[in-house]
């Protein structure tokens, strides 16, 4: 390349730094110019928005972008309501969530359950309430298996009254039977004497 003041740049580095201080631009600047004619730039101002942006998306070759560009938007779209539909999902089940109002995260739930709380500040209140309740029900179980097996005991108890006072009934009953044995006994005796009596006094009579 032979300069304007003589010089003679050879080198490739050289030549294009020095034609890039000559345009005032750059390869990639140098692509992305579009030279218009003096009439045509006024027919491109002149036209509609909607035309003017085909007319330079083809200059430009930007087709590619704008499909690029459509199928972002589409996504975005997508996504927004699959996003609406977990948070809907997300603040049913946080309005599901229940515990004792004297407890002093009853009014966190309460934030929470109003949407005045992030969802992972609300998950971890969740379970702060699962591990309240799971502690409560560990509690509960042991109070269960010390009534059972006082029930145990208690019903034991019952078992053995219950066999005492059926003892206590057989024992009477046997009582007045032997009473009525006895009776008989005595009556059965006495009618033998009488027999053996009459029998001997009889003999003598004749």
């Amino acid at each position: 390349m032979i300069c304007p003041d003589g010089r003679v740049v050879s080198k490739q580095k050289e030549v294009t730094k020095e034609i890039e201080q000559l345009l005032g631009v750059n390869k990639n600047q140098f692509s992305q110019i579009c030279m218009i004619a003096q009439g045509d730039f006024r027919k491109l101002l002149d036209t509609d928005t909607k035309d003017r942006v085909k007319i330079f998306r083809h200059i430009f070759k930007t087709e590619n972008f704008q499909k690029i560009q459509e199928q972002v938007i589409k996504n975005t779209k997508e996504l927004y309501i699959k996003k609406e539909d977990i948070k809907k999902s997300v603040n049913q089940y946080i309005g599901s969530v229940k515990c004792d109002e004297t407890d002093v995260i009853y009014l966190e739930l309460l934030k929470a359950q109003a949407g005045e709380m992030l969802t992972e500040d609300a998950v971890k209140l969740i379970e702060s309430i699962i591990d309240i309740d799971e502690n409560g029900l560990a509690v509960v179980n042991e109070k269960i298996a010390s009534i059972t097996e006082e029930l145990t005991k208690v019903n034991a108890k019952i078992e053995l009254v219950k066999s005492q006072n059926e003892s206590k009934k057989q024992f009477e009953n046997n009582k007045v039977l032997l009473n009525e044995l006895t009776e008989k006994q005595k009556q059965a005796k006495a009618m033998r004497c009488v027999r053996i009596y009459y029998e001997r006094n009889c003999r003598i009579c004749l």
